[in-house]
């Protein structure tokens, strides 16, 4: 078994390459190291993730029925081997209900998508339906084995204005029991209602928003003056189509 690794060596001063400086992609030995050294290495594999939803309507042949779509990937620790698989799945072990995209048959089709409710943070894209949300938010908290279900939660920041724009609502919605554990949320600048169509299987990361700093301070001060359980922070959506393992290189 060869495990894939993300170290570099660094260059020489003389600025050419040697095999040996050369990027690091396999490590043969590693089925040889103690399961314990094995066991922490698989562990820092699994970092945390920002995992997006969203909503697709498919057509069943009685009715159109809204689901939630991903399109990215599973952890890789998920696919290694046996011994990766086990360390990962106590990481992960929220499975998202959840489909692929939408099937030439027209039919949904269900995926496994993994999750980690407290570290990967869901970020839900385009129009939230705030039924729907409740639902989603039960189906995971009733996986966690933690029981405290989603911790960190992002959504776009105009379908938080146009379903919760009013402070007494929005009040009374976030002290819900289904919210009230989350500790982190984030509003996206990102609006559109799907990824891009050139995303498959890939991972989304957070970036900061060029010029928006001021009013992000404003947004969180008045935010603090409501809600003093979670974080909140304005940012960017970025997705980087996979494999994974290819795109990040």
């Amino acid at each position: 078994m060869n495990v894939q690794v993300g170290f570099r060596y660094l260059k020489t001063g003389s600025g050419v390459a040697t095999d040996s400086e050369m990027p690091l992609t396999a490590f043969a030995q590693f089925p040889a190291l103690p399961t314990e050294l094995r066991i922490k290495i698989w562990n820092e594999s699994c970092h945390p993730r920002v995992v997006e939803l969203h909503s697709q309507t498919f057509t069943d042949g009685v009715s159109e029925t809204p689901k939630w779509v991903s399109n990215c990937s599973n952890p890789a620790a998920l696919s290694v081997c046996f011994e990766s698989r086990m360390v990962a799945r106590a990481h992960f072990s929220v499975l998202l209900p959840v489909f692929r995209s939408m099937s030439k048959s027209g039919i949904p089709i269900p995926r496994d998508l993994y999750f980690d409710p407290a570290s990967d943070l869901l970020a839900v894209l385009g129009q939230a339906d705030f039924t729907r949300l409740v639902d989603l938010f039960k189906a995971v908290r009733l996986q966690d084995p933690a029981g405290r279900g989603l911790q960190r939660f992002c959504l776009s920041m105009s379908s938080w204005t146009h379903s919760f724009h009013f402070e007494a609502q929005t009040h009374m919605i976030w002290h819900m029991a289904v919210f009230s554990q989350l500790e982190e949320l984030v509003l996206l600048m990102y609006d559109e209602q799907r990824p891009p169509a050139n995303f498959r299987d890939g991972e989304c990361v957070l970036e900061a928003v060029p010029g928006m700093d001021a009013f992000s301070r404003l947004f969180s001060a008045n935010w603090r003056q409501l809600f003093d359980s979670a974080e909140l922070r304005l940012m960017n959506l970025k997705f980087i189509p996979g494999p994974v393992s290819c795109a990040a290189a």
